[in-house]
C-alpha cells in the first residue's frame, strides 16, 4: 500500500488471513505481482508491517456486514484502491465513483496475474458473493467462499484449492442453545439457510470434490469443536500464516 509491488511468489497462490471471525475478516490473495484483499473488516493499522508495504491492487467485498466492510472506506480512500462489490453493497459506502467496480453473478474480471469470477451465495444480506480465482501463471483455481448458509443448489465451478466457511457444529451449538448461552434469534440466524456453514456440511461438500488443499475459516469461538477430525489436505485457518498453494 506504499506503491511497492508484492514480492514474487512464483506461479503459486499465496493466501494469508489477516482476520477471520466476528471480530473482523480480511484475507490477502497474491499471485505473482498481483494482490487482492478479500473483505475489509480488519483495521489497516493492525496489518503486519510487510502487508502495509504491499501494493494491494483491489478490494473485493463479499457482503455488507460490518465485520467484512468496516474499514473499506479508509483503505479505498487512503490508498486509492479500487473496490469490487455487488451494487447493493458498494453503493452504501463513501467511496469515490472512480474507485467503484460493480460485480454481478458470474462476472468475469481480469486483474494482473489473476482472474476471478463472482458468484452469488445464500447469506442473510442481499447480493452476498463468493469468488473463484484463476491463476494466470499456472491455470490453477482457488474457490473462496466467505460465508453462506448452504451450498445446496449453488453451482460452484470446479477448483484446485478452496477456502471455505466452517462456522459451527450442530452438537456444540445445540448444547449452547439448550444451556441458554445463545438466544433463539441468534441460533436461528446461524443455523438457517441464510446463516452460516455447519462443519459437517462443509466436509460433505469437500468429499464430493477433488482438491489439492482446503482451508476452513470463520470458525466460531464457542460453537465449534476444533477437535473434530479433518480429512487429509484440510486444515483450519490460522491468522497471519501464509499458505502457499
Amino acid at each position: 500500500m506504499n506503491n511497492q509491488q508484492a514480492p514474487s511468489i512464483g506461479n503459486r497462490f499465496s493466501v494469508r488471513y489477516l482476520g477471520s471471525g466476528s471480530k473482523g475478516n480480511s484475507c490477502l490473495i497474491q499471485v505473482g505481482n498481483t494482490s487482492v484483499l478479500i473483505d475489509a473488516g480488519v483495521n489497516p493499522s493492525d496489518f503486519p508491517r510487510d502487508i502495509i508495504k504491499t501494493d494491494i491492487n483491489a478490494i473485493l467485498l463479499s457482503h455488507n456486514h460490518g465485520d467484512h466492510v468496516k474499514y473499506v472506506e479508509i483503505l479505498a480512500n487512503r490508498y486509492r484502491i479500487p473496490v469490487y462489490a455487488a451494487p447493493d453493497v458498494i453503493d452504501l459506502k463513501k467511496i469515490p465513483t472512480e474507485l467503484k467496480r460493480f460485480t454481478l453473478d458470474r462476472d468475469f474480471i481480469e486483474l494482473g496475474d489473476l482472474c476471478f469470477v463472482c458468484f452469488n451465495v445464500m447469506h442473510d444480506t442481499e447480493d452476498s458473493q463468493a469468488f473463484l480465482f484463476i491463476n494466470k501463471l499456472s491455470n490453477r483455481t482457488l474457490a473462496f467462499i466467505p460465508e453462506c448458509g448452504t451450498l445446496l443448489g449453488i453451482n460452484i465451478p470446479e477448483f484446485d484449492f478452496i477456502a471455505i466457511e466452517a462456522n459451527y457444529d450442530n452438537e456444540t451449538i445445540n448444547r449452547n442453545y439448550q444451556a441458554g448461552n445463545i438466544n433463539k434469534d441468534l441460533y436461528d440466524r446461524i443455523t438457517g439457510l441464510f446463516g452460516h456453514m455447519e462443519i459437517y456440511e462443509t466436509l460433505k461438500f469437500l468429499s464430493e470434490h477433488k482438491y489439492h488443499a482446503a482451508i476452513l475459516h470463520n470458525m466460531s469461538g464457542g460453537n465449534l469443536n476444533r477437535d473434530i477430525p479433518l480429512p487429509p489436505k484440510t486444515q483450519f485457518a490460522e491468522i497471519n500464516k501464509e499458505y502457499i498453494l
